[in-house]
This record gives C-alpha cells, structure tokens and sequence, in this order.
C-alpha cells in the first residue's frame, strides 16, 4: 500500500514540474490526500509490529549492555586509584613533577567519563527494569478430538450395524438425529388382544436370507410421524425392542411401518443416540458388534 501511494504521489510531482504543466487545486489536494494517507498507513498499528524474536533479542541486548556498562565503570574506577597513585609518586619524586600536569588532566576526565558511565548505567537499568518480559509461545496443544473429552459418548458413523431382539439378528441402520424415535421395517402389520392388553404381530426380513420372521410385542403407545415427502402424519404403533451396538445394550421404543423403499431396514432416532453416542457422518460401520448381550438398560423415552 505504501510503496503503490509513494508511486502515484511522485507520478503527480512529475507531472506538475513538466513543462506547459500548472499544479491544479483538485490535483493538488489530491496530493496532500495522498500524503495523509501515507502518513496514516506508515502509522498503522501493522507497522509497529515486533516479531518475538526481535523482542527477545532487543532484551537480551539490554541485559548485555547493562552488564558491560557495569564491568567499564568497574575498570574506570580502577584506572582512576591506579592513577591517583601515579600521581601521589610523582609528587613525592621531584624528577617526575613534569608529568603531574598530564596525571591531573588524565584524573579529569576519568571523573568525567565514570560520571557519564554511571548516567548511562542508571538509564540502562532504567530501560531493563522497564523491558517487556518474553515469555516462549505455548506448545500448541493437540486437537481435541471426541474420544479424547473423557465424555462417556461413543462416536458412531452415519450407518453401523446394530442387534435388534428379538429377533436377536444384526441388521444395517441409519444413525439419523433428525428422526425422534426410532423405527424398523415391519412387514403384515395386525394388531390384537392379548390378556386384555393390545399387541401386535408383524414380520422383520431377515437380512441375509431375506425370510420373513414372526414377531409379537406389546404395543405401547401409537405416535405420529410427518413425513419428508409430504405434509401428511403417518399413523404408527410403537413397540419396544431390545438395541445393542458395541458396549451399549438398551431396551428402546421403535415406530413399526414398511421401509422397503428405503436403504436401509433400521433408522436409529434421537431417543436411543441422546446422551449416549456422537455421530461422526465421515465414519461407517465402525464400531463392531458384540455377540454376546450386555446387561440391559432402558432407553430415555
């Protein structure tokens, strides 16, 4: 910015000393514009700037110069007692009266410089009590990552494999924080009553042999859910089932409905990935499946 305001000021004093030119009133407060900004710019806060190093070094040359400037007065003052009794000899030597003038002269000005030494011993320690102290930069400390926060989530990838039981078969879900609850392709969906409590059978497609498997739980409530591809609310049952992913074993509540147009056969909601797991959208099946159960906990509804 300097050197391109610096150009175009001298391009105007050229142009306002050639010949057949006169320094107009716009170009000439055109100039003097120029000239604040210059000044304004060579004072910005940018350009009094101090690297840490110089400072350093502007510090360690202070403690430098006030320990050199303490050893010259300390040799002063011993050129001075040397002298002085040069001086006391050659008054006591009459053959050395000659030199007495040139020994007075020399004490003179060793007087003069060791009062100047001490003046600048008193602004050099002046400057150094003053100096600003510099301190290394911090080591830059490692990213912290989510398995280094302590915290007792699991991080899991946007599609792992998970246990559901019953059937007690690994299926392919979806790790999706916008859905609130949990849900399962459900197939032949038929309510009924059981010991006078509602129930429900459906089928789960087994995700390898691709067989239809029975199932009957209790309903436990019925919920709506607003669906993406319309402004509709679906209707569904929700029933308990058993999830378990790595270490995490819990007893959650799943929406039944036919996800057959879907991916992938098990969406994994809010209520089971609260307070328990991250999901990290760069992962994938990440974290294996345990085949044996851990103990079960419910899940936060």
């Amino acid at each position: 910015m300097k050197n391109i305001l610096i150009r175009f000021l001298l391009f105007i004093r050229k142009s306002a000393s050639a010949p057949g030119m006169t320094f107009h009133p716009r170009r000439q407060c055109l100039f003097f514009l120029c000239c604040i900004m210059l000044f304004l710019a060579g004072c910005a806060p940018g350009s009094l700037l101090i690297r840490d190093a110089d400072l350093a070094d502007m510090n360690q040359r202070l403690s430098d110069q006030a320990a050199l400037t303490a050893q010259i007065i300390e040799l002063q003052k011993t050129n001075q007692e040397i002298l002085a009794r040069l001086a006391e000899k050659a008054e006591e030597d009459k053959g050395c009266e000659p030199m007495i003038p040139s020994l007075e002269k020399i004490l003179e000005s060793q007087a003069v410089n060791q009062t100047l030494l001490e003046e600048i011993s008193k602004k050099v320690t002046a400057l150094e009590a003053r100096k600003i102290p510099y301190t290394s930069p911090p080591a830059t400390a490692p990213p912290r990552t989510l398995e280094a926060t302590g915290s007792q989530k699991i991080i899991v990838g946007a599609v792992e494999k998970v246990r559901i039981s019953p059937p007690g078969l690994i299926f392919t879900a979806l790790m999706d924080t916008g859905a609130e609850v949990s849900s399962i392709d459900a197939r032949n969906i038929q309510r009924f009553e059981r010991d006078g409590q509602r129930w429900v059978s459906f089928d789960l497609l087994h995700p390898e042999t691709g067989e239809m498997i029975p199932i009957e739980q209790k309903i436990e409530r019925k919920t709506r859910i607003l669906q993406s591809i319309s402004d509709e609310f679906d209707r569904r049952l929700v029933v308990e089932l058993s999830f378990a992913f790595g270490d995490i074993t819990q007893v959650a509540e799943f929406t039944l409905t036919d996800r057959s147009h879907l991916s992938y056969p098990v969406l994994i909601g809010r209520n089971i990935l609260k307070d328990v797991m991250v999901v990290d959208v760069s992962r994938s099946n990440g974290t294996p499946v345990k085949s044996k159960k851990p103990t079960e906990k419910k899940a936060k509804k």
